[in-house]
C-alpha cells in the first residue's frame, strides 16, 4: 500500500501539511492492524 512513501510525497508536494499527512497515514495503519486483529494474526 506504500503508506509511508505516500505520506512523505503528499507533504513534500504540498498536497497536505505534514501533520495532516501523518494523521492520514495513521488512520490507514490503524485500519490494517484492526483487520489483522480481527483475523487473529496479532
Amino acid at each position: 500500500m506504500y503508506i509511508i512513501p505516500k505520506m512523505f510525497a503528499a507533504a513534500a508536494r504540498g498536497d497536505m501539511s505534514a501533520e495532516a499527512a501523518v494523521r492520514e497515514a495513521e488512520t490507514q495503519v490503524k485500519q490494517i492492524f484492526d483487520k489483522w486483529r480481527g483475523q487473529g494474526k496479532i
